[in-house]
């Protein structure tokens, strides 16, 4: 599998990996073709999404879409973060290789989950 300078980038450096202490909200999500996993977890205040961190089991192309995706919501309101789509994680990425279109989808399925998903945080 040939990856892009920028996906393979991403792969190779992943930013904000692993857990989030003090996480606000967490979302994961699966593939079941590929079996691919990503959780995300964000810290989310009134002025929007303080930080965001994703663990991720699957191919390189997760890893890089999970990086770049918690790169790119850090800073942006709840509504932004929503409104992100996976031909944007594509995008941010410069593209990825061909039948790998399915690791946008999973990051940004778990984004929306974790958005959707706040901690009791007792």
């Amino acid at each position: 599998m040939r990856l892009n300078d920028i996906t393979r980038e991403h792969f190779e450096n992943p930013r904000n990996t692993g857990p989030l202490e003090g996480a606000t909200h967490r979302g994961a999500d699966t593939n079941p073709v590929c079996m691919d996993l990503m959780v995300i977890s964000l810290r989310v205040t009134e002025q929007g999404i303080e930080e965001a961190r994703f663990e991720a089991e699957g191919c390189p192309p997760t890893y890089a879409a999970g990086s770049i995706l918690t790169e790119r919501v850090r800073g942006q309101s709840v509504d932004q973060a929503r409104a992100v789509a996976p031909e944007d994680v594509v995008e941010w990425l410069g593209g990825v290789p061909p039948g790998k279109e399915h690791v946008a989808h999973l990051a940004v399925s778990a984004l929306r989950r974790a958005l959707d998903s706040p901690l009791n945080m007792q």
